[in-house]
């Protein structure tokens, strides 16, 4: 029997839902980015042993309860202009605005189905993950790096099957590499309102803080996905050159006035492949500042935020 090995996986492809945990297997679009990796699954069924009354010392029963999936993706995005599968548009809710690009934030959220595989022509192997909600979302740009694209999703439920799902556009195996290199540190360019601030990192995270609602419906696996609170978080890191943004973090937060609006704009040469967040009254939560004794270099403060909202846009 032949090893397997990655280099035979298949892209991963997504396509949102009209109705939650039903695939519509009209066609997939590839992932809007380069995966790089899909960790392993999480795929709990609470699988619990009884020893009851008579039992002895051995295991009784065996059983299982509610069924838990959830799927991770790590990727380098390259753009997210695919409309209805708009990765930011799937965790925010609505479909970017055809000719602004902007996506409107919605208490209800969208879900996407999402398939992938494995064909080494001998024995291959096909996941299909349906009801597809985005639990958290992550950007990371980095000084001399790709930015990187990190997705929760809660998943509703996962089918294998040794044949992808034949679709009325395109299946698995049409889809094709990405031909745009992915964004990078030199297309990002980040603006603090009224700060000349040197950033040389900053972190984005949009979390949905879904709930996994169940119902007596003859199944083990979730009937749908909430949203609760939204949180929008992140970090920067800046080379010191005042105290401006130390003496935002001291002020009190209650005050407007003692907040920021945060733009992270990721635009290429091109110009046809566009991100931009724009994160409203950021407040300073906590400040990071170290003083190095013993190495000659510039100093560099730290600050996580917590943003009001957050507004996205695909198109320039």
């Amino acid at each position: 029997m032949a090893i397997q090995g990655g280099y035979d996986l298949k892209l991963v492809g997504l396509e949102a839902e009209a109705t939650f945990g039903t695939d519509a297997a009209a066609g997939l679009v590839k992932w809007p980015g380069i995966v790089t990796s899909l960790p392993n699954i999480t795929e709990d069924y609470a699988k619990t042993t009884v020893r009851g009354l008579g039992a002895g010392r051995d295991p009784g029963i065996f059983y299982r309860t509610k069924k838990e999936v959830a799927l991770s993706l790590e990727s380098y995005i390259c753009t997210d202009d695919a409309a209805t599968e708009s990765i930011f548009g799937l965790a925010l809710g609505t479909i970017p605005d055809g000719t602004t690009g902007i996506i409107t934030n919605s208490d209800v959220l969208r879900s996407c189905s999402i398939e992938t595989g494995f064909d080494d022509g001998a024995a291959p192997w096909y996941e299909l993950f349906v009801g597809c909600t985005i639990n958290s979302v992550g950007l990371q740009c980095t000084e001399g790096e790709v930015v990187t694209l990190n997705t929760d999703f809660f998943v509703k439920d996962v089918t294998r099957a040794a044949t992808e799902v034949s679709r009325t556009a395109d299946n698995v195996s049409n889809l094709v590499p990405h031909t745009v290199r992915p964004f990078t540190f030199e297309d990002v360019t980040v603006a603090i309102a009224g700060e000349t601030a040197i950033v040389r990192t900053i972190t984005v995270d949009i979390a949905n803080n879904l709930n996994r609602i169940y119902g007596l419906n003859g199944t083990a696996t979730i009937a749908n996905n909430f949203a609760t609170k939204r949180d929008v978080t992140g970090s920067f890191t800046i080379v010191k050159e005042n105290n401006n943004l130390r003496d935002v973090f001291t002020a009190d937060p209650f005050d407007d006035a003692n907040s920021k609006t945060i733009t992270v704009t990721l635009s290429k040469n091109s110009g046809t492949e566009y991100l931009r967040l724009t994160l409203t009254n950021c407040r300073l939560m906590s400040r990071s500042f170290d003083r190095p004794g013993d190495d000659v270099k510039e100093l560099e403060e730290t600050y996580d935020f917590v943003a009001e909202t957050v507004e996205v846009k695909t198109k320039q």
